[in-house]
């Protein structure tokens, strides 16, 4: 980990580089996601979440202190401690990375993954529950924006909410369909091998 903390900033701008790559090639149900070349894909994404880990980490490693004992809060209750506004620019940086990522490539699940990370690892850093409390209210700020306003996104929260209206339509049976009807006839564990 030592040697790791030396490239936590080379880390960042690869992961970036990682993440905007797959913005330039055709969408792959919607979602700007993979990279395909020859007949071989591949989610640059996945590589992404190794080296934003470690960033955060020789990030957080560095700054724990300053993060931690921030002076005076700007709201207390009872035992929760929210940070001062000078503190929370890295967590608002990172949450409108979050956005952007899931706007260009229209994926919430990794941008919500990039935001968690950075807010469980910000906690586990510093110790105080104020960050989880804006960490929450910044990512349902979010989630519910882009939900609403993103096309893809919002046909998504649709199918989540209704799983069986393609069907009806006479779409044919979408993912989550299929999975509720995998365990209707499987049950959790499944029936054997390719029965479940």
């Amino acid at each position: 980990h030592r040697v790791l903390q030396r490239y936590t900033y080379v880390s960042v701008v690869s992961a970036l580089a990682l993440l905007v790559l797959p913005i330039f090639f055709p969408a792959v149900n919607g979602a700007r996601i993979w990279i395909r070349i020859a007949g071989f894909s591949i989610q640059p994404g996945e590589f992404a979440k190794v080296l934003l880990a470690v960033f955060f980490a020789g990030y957080l490693a560095a700054n724990r202190n300053a993060l931690a004992y921030s002076g005076r809060q700007i709201w207390r209750f009872r035992r929760l401690q929210l940070p001062t506004g000078r503190v929370l620019g890295p967590i608002v940086a990172i949450w409108l990375l979050s956005v952007l990522v899931l706007v260009l490539e229209r994926d919430l699940g990794t941008s919500l993954l990039f935001f968690g990370l950075f807010v469980i690892m910000l906690y586990v850093a510093t110790g105080r529950t104020g960050w989880i409390a804006v960490g929450l209210m910044l990512a349902s700020v979010g989630a519910v924006a882009v939900g609403r306003l993103e096309p893809h996104v919002h046909s998504r929260v649709e199918d989540w909410l209704a799983p069986f209206a393609s069907i009806t339509a006479g779409d044919g049976p979408n993912q989550l369909a299929q999975s509720l009807f995998a365990f209707a006839s499987g049950g959790l564990l499944g029936t054997g091998l390719g029965l479940g």
